[in-house]
């Protein structure tokens, strides 16, 4: 019984580091959507409330969270919040969960979810993106490559696609 046990604790632990670390990068793929697709540097500058452009606090910016214990109104102006940052966020933290603890399929994950989210509010798909998952997926293929497929069947494949 005490090794289930153990298991068990371990499994939730996974659950809620995976899913936690999904929902901070989901925060980043929220505020570097939104900023590309309005050409803002999404390095630096602080994060601000779409309706009256008051700088958010740090604790206003924690993933989910926020926008669950506003109920989703701004704290600053108590306009409602567009659904699309816990959306993001939540996707990115289900997509963490699944895919695991491979940090090159996260990169991948997090490149076309970033993809998606511009595609989808912009019909643009923007080549920096592309070149880049075209990348993390070349480097993937090279160790992840069977005896049945070579890596250029893989990339006419991809091609073809």
């Amino acid at each position: 019984m005490q090794p289930l046990l153990i298991g068990l604790q371990v499994f939730v632990m996974y659950v809620f580091l995976s899913s936690l670390l999904g929902l901070v990068f989901g925060s980043f793929i929220a505020a570097f959507t939104y900023r590309y697709e309005r050409n803002l540097d999404f390095v630096g500058g602080r994060s601000y409330c779409d309706n009256c452009k008051k700088n958010l606090r740090w604790y206003d910016n924690i993933p989910l969270l926020s926008f669950a214990l506003y109920l989703g109104k701004s704290r600053c102006c108590g306009k409602s919040i567009s659904y699309r940052y816990p959306l993001i966020e939540l996707t990115c933290a289900i997509g963490f969960y699944l895919i695991g603890l491979n940090a090159v399929n996260l990169l991948l994950f997090m490149v076309m979810l970033s993809i998606f989210v511009i595609d989808i509010e912009t019909q643009i798909i923007p080549d920096e993106l592309v070149w880049i998952s075209l990348a993390i997926s070349i480097y993937n293929l090279q160790f992840t490559i069977s005896n049945q497929f070579t890596i250029y069947n893989l990339l006419f494949s991809g091609f073809l696609m």
